[in-house]
């Protein structure tokens, strides 16, 4: 068999075993601008990690960052796990981001439209991911009030991450194609060897 085709197989294979068994996935936006209070802003990107279960993203945190982001950059660590994030004002009377924390891993688009939302960790901002025609990332602090909030509408993308087990599984499965392709080499290197 062709060196070539035993390669494609064998990458093929670790491919195949990775996208098996992922549960953690890279999250990643970007915006070239923002809106800040209806004010044409400056871009936006945030990345992070989310854990998928059952279809549903159980943990997780995102960084915020971009001039278009204002005082709302920085780290979320709190993936919420209700259906609304509270109002950023503290009261229980009204919400601020619905969601349903639903993620689709093999379909475009990869959010409903609620998406997610995470908090960071002295609960005085949040933000929302989420697909409404568009990708887009909203952001509200304590003081919304006075305007510190933005919307931004991007692009989005959700990437697997291999578990370390995943990795030694997959590289085990590539040992019989290995030796394999030694074989292979050695029976060629023999038959140049013997032209001579």
């Amino acid at each position: 068999m062709n060196t070539k085709i035993i390669l494609a197989i064998m990458a093929g294979c670790l491919v195949l075993s990775v996208k098996a068994n992922a549960s953690w996935y890279d999250i990643s936006f970007s915006a070239s601008a923002s809106s800040l209070n209806n004010v044409p802003s400056g871009s936006v990107s945030a990345s992070g990690m989310i854990d998928v279960s059952g279809g549903y993203a159980t943990a997780g945190w995102i960084d915020v960052s971009g001039p278009g982001a204002g005082i709302n950059a920085g780290h979320y660590s709190t993936l919420f796990t209700a259906s609304y994030a509270p109002n950023p004002f503290g009261t229980t009377t009204s919400t601020l981001f619905y969601y349903d924390n639903v993620v689709s891993t093999s379909s475009e688009p990869f959010f409903t439209q609620n998406g997610l939302a995470w908090q960071n960790s002295d609960d005085s901002a949040e933000v929302n991911l989420y697909y409404n025609g568009g990708y887009e990332l909203d952001g509200a602090t304590d003081s919304w009030s006075t305007g510190n909030a933005f919307t931004a509408t991007g692009s989005a993308k959700l990437t697997a991450v291999p578990e370390p087990s995943t990795i030694i599984s997959g590289a085990l499965m590539l040992l019989p194609f290995g030796a394999g392709t030694l074989r292979i080499l050695r029976r060629n290197r023999a038959a140049w060897f013997d032209l001579d």
